[in-house]
């Protein structure tokens, strides 16, 4: 390749050149709504769907062709690196199939759009075909690539392609010799731009009330092609860390393994007494596949390499497959309904499935045994990209987290497609019919224990514990429930849910993790409150961008805080403690204490002045309840989550400590970084990473301005009479 080919830079990614084409294939050019008005807002990109509309619609003929250039040099820069790493010479390349597919959408977007020119702007010379972009890469592709292909198969698969894709046709109005494919595309809620966010993955796994998906083929088939194509483009580094991340999520489950097994062992060792009595019960069978398929999973020697049959997350996901079955069982189900007709053998039975359950919550520690390979991560980074290694001596902590997080994002740039092969791989094997993260080994982790005077509770980070496979009807899993009935006596769990139950896509979960604590056999064990982060008003978007006053702002979230339509739940025994004379109370001290009483508050400080006051709030709801285990959940332990617990890590120890010690940055970065990285395979979403910075930054400058010491008294001074006791005193948090 020339160097004029190989330093090329494009507006454009290959997913989304890849989207353009398939959104130009799929409209119907002699439909009226592609020369429908439409404007582009000057405050709000369009998505690029509607884009191709705008550009279409030849208000700017210039911008059109640019973008339809653009489309066609990508898929030529991508063409021209894949054949020069010389993979026609693998036998079965399934990336063959992709460039296949790729150059039909290409010819097929060309078609449709010689039939744009001529129809709306009657000249030739607009098409496509014409221009020198589209002729270089039908010529590289006949000359370099096609030539290799048996052009026999080739014709039969377009063939087969165009009778299955363009079944029907209609006549043209206008003396154009070919007719256009009429296509229908439906409005789904899931589109590539979602994809390649990651944000919303979970709608992949989660029918429609009228069982119909979130997505269509379409889209699938997009990120197919761009996940085959884009795998053999580059060619990863020996030693690139990134490429051992597999290896990374094995050793995550078999400490979690590890963990489960050493805890459950005196089950265990009770349970295999009862050989013959048991042989042939349905229960015992699963169980003794679970316990097999868990000592499999805790064995190093079952990580994943070259030389493996089965790794250890195969064999994890058969433990977690039995262990599910016996929860389903007859026999299981008669013993938690009537547990006055245990037998000796059933006791032992329940006794084991209760180890097994407490132990996947409660023993998972294996993301700090991974502190090494992340370091090792921060480490190349820091060479790959000229940085020296951070001194917390000199620089405020949000300044460094926002250096290491921005280090990181480059770093993962050429790993973006993993979260989409992560994905693929799911869909593919079609093994999980619903969004059930836990059974997905998003397994809970034990982060840190927050105490106040004589109790300690120990932070557990996790996804919530449900199982959605419709978009309205959520269960909660059955391992969490047998997790609760494990609890002996005086021990509780408290949820802080931080899902959106005014959201069409969070209300089902959050239903059923609220009216879990309301069943008689949890009311003494769980206690779950919601407070949620993905709100209008947390964000502070329409209608109150612009609420500007102070007074009017803390009067309007007393009001939502008071209302049970404004996505906050609080049982009855919470709001006996957040009453309206208490909330005001704490509403006005983070006024004082943090913004100086100040009159106006923009936006952005009004967005830092609800985070503070949520990390009151949890603070308090921990303190009233008094629980011995606590989550910060959200769909899946991920950003959200990965963002509360490190904001009220740092909030804690920044009401403590003049200056954070290595040992305190090192579990902070953990939080932040090992749940996405393991369980996504990319860093935290950077708006929920912007928002933990700029509230740690607020807090910062008023601590920095009033000095540690002075900061201290002040928050004791206005806190205190909310806890009733000295705030700064009476807290303790440290590593679980």
């Amino acid at each position: 390749m020339s160097a004029k080919h190989s330093k090329e830079e494009f507006t454009l990614t290959l997913e989304e050149a890849v989207d353009t084409l398939s959104n130009i294939v799929e409209m119907d050019i002699d439909s009226e709504s592609i020369l429908t008005t439409l404007e582009e807002p000057a405050d709000q990109p369009l998505d690029l769907k509607h884009k191709v509309v705008y550009w279409l619609q030849g208000k700017n003929i210039d911008e059109t062709a640019n973008v339809i250039k653009e489309t066609f040099r990508v898929i030529l820069h991508h063409l021209r690196n894949y054949d020069k790493k010389g993979y026609w010479y693998l036998p079965n390349d399934e990336t063959t199939e992709s460039i296949k597919s790729i150059m039909v959408l290409v010819g097929e977007a060309a078609k449709k759009l010689d039939r744009h020119a001529i129809l709306i702007h009657h000249e030739k010379e607009l098409s496509p075909t014409h221009y020198k972009e589209y002729k270089r890469l039908q010529e590289f592709y006949q000359t370099r690539i096609a030539r290799r292909v048996d052009e026999n198969l080739l014709g039969k698969w377009i063939m087969g392609l165009s009778q299955r894709v363009f079944a029907q046709t209609i006549p043209h109005q206008v003396a154009v010799a070919e007719a256009l494919p009429s296509l229908q595309t439906k409005h789904v809620f899931v589109d590539l731009e979602t994809v390649k966010n990651d944000s919303e993955y979970e709608l992949f796994f989660i029918k429609k009330d009228d069982g119909e998906r979130f997505f269509n083929s379409r889209l699938i088939k997009n990120i197919k092609l761009i996940c085959d194509f884009g795998k053999h483009i580059t060619e990863p580094r020996a030693d690139d860390p990134l490429v051992s991340l597999s290896i990374w999520r094995d050793r995550f489950l078999q400490g979690a393994a590890r963990g489960i097994l050493g805890y459950a062992l005196p089950s265990i060792e009770a349970f295999s007494h009862y050989v013959e009595a048991l042989h042939e019960d349905e229960l015992y069978i699963f169980l003794e596949k679970a316990i097999v398929a868990l000592m499999l999973s805790s064995n190093p020697h079952n990580i994943e390499h070259d030389m493996s049959l089965k790794s250890t997350r195969c064999y994890f996901a058969d433990f977690q497959h039995f262990l599910r079955q016996a929860l389903n069982t007859r026999e299981y189900q008669h013993l938690v309904a009537y547990p006055e007709e245990k037998s000796e053998p059933g006791k032992v039975e329940l006794d084991l499935i209760q180890a097994l359950c407490k132990g996947l919550f409660t023993q998972p520690k294996s993301m700090q045994e991974l502190a090494p390979q992340l370091n090792i991560l921060f480490e190349e980074g820091r060479e790959a990209y000229g940085k020296n290694h951070p001194s917390s001596d000199t620089k405020a902590l949000s300044q460094l987290l926002g250096e290491e997080y921005t280090l990181l994002t480059k770093f993962f740039k050429p790993h973006a497609t993993g979260p989409l092969l992560n994905m693929i791989d799911l869909l593919e094997n079609e093994s999980y019919q619903a969004f059930d993260p836990i059974l997905q080994s998003n397994l809970p982790n034990s982060l840190f224990s927050l105490s106040f005077d004589d109790y300690k509770a120990l932070n557990i980070r996790m996804p919530s514990p449900t199982r959605q496979a419709q978009i309205g009807k959520s269960y909660v899993i059955e391992e969490f429930e047998e997790f609760l009935r494990a609890l002996p006596d005086g021990e509780h769990f408290l949820v802080i849910n931080l899902q959106d139950r005014t959201a069409w896509r969070e209300h089902s979960r959050c239903v059923a993790l609220e009216d879990l604590q309301h069943h008689p056999d949890f009311s003494d064990k769980l206690t779950v409150v919601t407070i949620p982060k993905e709100t209008e008003f947390y964000f502070q978007m329409v209608p109150y961008n612009h609420e500007n006053h102070a007074e009017t702002f803390i009067e309007s979230f007393k009001a939502k805080l008071l209302d049970d339509m404004s996505g906050f739940y609080f049982p009855d025994k919470v709001k006996k403690v957040l009453t309206e004379g208490s909330l005001e109370q704490m509403l006005r001290a983070v006024h004082q204490v943090f913004f100086g009483g100040r009159n106006v508050l923009p936006r952005e400080r009004r967005q830092d002045f609800i985070e503070i006051f949520y990390l009151m709030l949890e603070m308090k709801i921990i303190d009233s309840v008094r629980p011995t285990l606590f989550s910060l959940v959200c769909k899946d332990g991920i950003d959200l989550s990965e963002a509360a617990n490190g904001e009220l890590f740092v909030f804690i120890n920044l009401l403590r400590k003049e200056k954070f010690s290595k040992s305190d940055f090192e579990l902070l970065n953990q939080m932040l970084y090992m749940p996405a990285i393991i369980h996504r395979e990319r860093v935290m979403l950077p708006e929920r990473f912007n928002r933990l910075t700029a509230v740690l930054k607020e807090i910062e400058l008023v601590r920095d301005s009033l000095g540690w010491k002075n900061f201290a008294e002040k928050v004791d001074t206005y806190l205190s009479p909310f806890f009733g006791k000295n705030v700064i005193s009476s807290i303790r948090i440290e590593p679980a």
